[in-house]
This record gives structure tokens, sequence and C-alpha cells, in this order.
């Protein structure tokens, strides 16, 4: 069966910001930010004709977490930059994620939540949802066919 590979790179130690990831609703894994890469790596049955989701979720980010000059600019934040998901040694991530509209979140409070599109970062608390289906070659030629 084929694996699914999700490469995370945090640029803080915190134990107080969560990361989980689920593949159909089941959490696979979840950790706080490490301040380093984490892997995270399952099985995908590519037997089953069927749609599937990945999620990808940041919760426990605040204020404090961002740092602001007087101008208004952000000096440091906290962030989380998805490297890398591979399906079947395939990196997925510019075919589904590079400006898609697949991060849902709310500024970490300061607006309404909202679907983004998603540039690789996940710097505000929510979740980028990412859609596949099996079997995967036939998901594979659907994507690059663009229907």
């Amino acid at each position: 069966m084929p694996q699914c590979i999700i490469d995370l790179r945090s640029n803080v130690l915190d134990n107080n910001i969560l990361i989980e990831i689920y593949h159909n609703k089941e959490c696979i894994d979840s950790y706080n930010l490490t301040g380093s890469l984490k892997t995270t790596v399952f099985t995908i049955n590519d037997e089953v004709s069927q749609s599937n989701i990945i999620e990808i979720t940041m919760s426990g980010k605040n204020s404090s977490h961002t740092i602001v000059d007087d101008g208004g600019n952000i000096v440091s934040d906290v962030y989380v930059e998805l490297e890398k998901i591979l399906i079947n040694d395939i990196n997925i991530c510019s075919l589904v994620c590079d400006g898609q509209l697949c991060y849902y979140h709310n500024s970490n409070g300061y607006s309404k939540w909202k679907n983004d599109n998603f540039y690789g970062f996940i710097g505000h608390n929510g979740t980028i949802t990412v859609k596949y289906s099996t079997p995967l070659y036939k998901w594979f030629i659907g994507v690059v066919n663009n229907e």
C-alpha cells in the first residue's frame, strides 16, 4: 500500500502550540511545535475507490507569539511551514496547496472564520485541507489534466 509522508517545519519550540494531522477524520499525529522538522507517515488504502481528506490543524497560537513594531510591521512570528506531502513518492504540495483556497482560519481571532489561499505557511490557528481520491493513479491523471 502507498504511503503518505508529511513534513512540517516549525521555526520555534513552543509547548503551547499544537499541531494535529487527520486522515479521513482520524487523528494520526499530534504534537507541540518542535522548533525543527517533524515527519508524519501513514498508509493509504489505494484499493478502495473513495474521496479522502488530509487535515493539518494548528491551535494555541495567541497574540504573544507575534511581535509587532511601532509601525505595525511583524518583527517576529511563530509559524509552521508545510515542506512536503508525498503520496506514492510524488510531492503533491504544488498540485493542491500553492495558492489553493484550502486554509480555514480566523487570523487568530482578528477576523471572522474564512477560507483563504494557502502558500505553504501556517501562521494562524486553523486548518489546511487537502482532498484527494483513490485509486491514486486516477486522481493523479485528473489533477494533471485539470479535471
